[in-house]
């Protein structure tokens, strides 16, 4: 829980903030899984920041709905924050 706290605090950081940005460039997050999203790159995206309460899933920008991620292997990594996708698509 203590990392958790960590990045959610340095996410919000200018570089952090970069460093996400670069990452959804890259893709690293998934593609809106919506056909008429065209592959769009999606955020992590928590509803919710107490640990464990939800499942972390992926916010698509552009029809700007939640999905699942693909894989077990994507939801890992994925790290659940809330105010990630209202920073990186208000700058």
């Amino acid at each position: 829980m203590l990392y958790g706290l960590i990045h959610a605090r340095y996410i919000l950081t200018s570089k952090g903030l970069a460093a996400m940005l670069e990452k959804f460039k890259n893709y690293d997050f998934g593609r809106c899984p919506r056909v008429y999203c065209c592959g769009q790159p999606c955020l992590p995206a928590g509803q919710s920041d107490i640990p464990r309460s939800s499942t972390v899933k992926v916010f698509c920008p552009k029809c700007e709905d939640l999905h699942y991620p693909r894989s077990k292997y994507q939801a890992k990594t994925l790290m659940e924050h809330t105010l990630v996708r209202h920073s990186l698509i208000s700058s």
